[in-house]
């Protein structure tokens, strides 16, 4: 039997030029599909610990806001504590991410359509996918959460590599599209990994002061990005 990793898919913002997001944010979480379930159960305990649910879906927007379910993290002890454990999970040396960030306001000075965006944002992502397997001679499926302006691009990033590399064709063999309500913790991950990218790349050089979690952020990413056994990656696409 194939043994396989999971690529999980979510994002921060909007490619549109018409939503307020100064970025838009692609994040996949690659992980061993045997490792889902260690996963999910270290989120039920989290979640039943901060938010009394352990059934609760993980709104990374919500969470950085501290707002509806997530009121609770208005509490600076509650919100060190939640994310240190979060990113604890994250953490395992199993687990790595791949985050493309593009600069829609250096975009749209390109001349860039939101097909452009989008196109070379999931090629990219793809891309990265396709060469982790290479090194593990693992198989792969991917899982997305479903926006119904998107899915497409997906799709057609997809084909191309399908079309374009064979091994890609060869050990890339699902592309599934999800809701939150399936409940896939590896895309709660993504979802949250999108937020903490994102901070951590209008951060990363500022001189301004950072609380401890803040820190806590920073250092992660890095941490992360530099490891030697699984990096991770975060790049702002070049816009030409």
């Amino acid at each position: 039997m194939n043994k396989y990793k999971l690529l999980s898919i979510d994002e921060s913002g909007k490619a549109s030029y018409g939503h307020p997001s100064k970025y838009f944010i692609l994040c996949g979480v690659i992980i061993e599909e045997s490792r889902r379930n260690k996963i999910y159960r270290s989120l039920s305990k989290i979640k039943d610990k901060y938010f009394g649910d352990s059934e609760i879906i993980l709104h990374g927007r919500d969470i950085f806001r501290k707002a509806g379910p997530f009121a609770s993290l208005k509490d600076p002890v509650a919100e060190t504590n939640f994310w240190s454990e979060l990113i604890n999970v994250i953490n395992d040396e199993k687990i790595c991410f791949v985050t493309i960030i593009v600069n829609k306001e250096h975009a749209q000075k390109r001349n860039w359509e939101l097909n452009t965006i989008l196109n070379r944002s999931y090629r990219s992502l793809l891309r990265k996918f396709k060469l982790n397997l290479s090194k593990t001679k693992l198989y792969g499926r991917i899982i997305a959460e479903s926006d119904t302006n998107q899915d497409i691009f997906l799709l057609r990033a997809h084909h191309y590599h399908q079309s374009n590399s064979p091994t890609y064709r060869e050990h890339v063999t699902s592309l599934s599209y999800v809701t939150k309500g399936n409940r896939d913790p590896d895309v709660e991950l993504a979802d949250s990994m999108a937020l903490i990218s994102r901070f951590y790349y209008e951060n990363k050089g500022s001189s301004a002061k950072l609380t401890p979690i803040q820190r806590v952020k920073i250092k992660f990413i890095r941490r992360k990005i530099a490891s030697k056994i699984n990096p991770s990656y975060l790049f702002r696409l070049k816009i030409r």
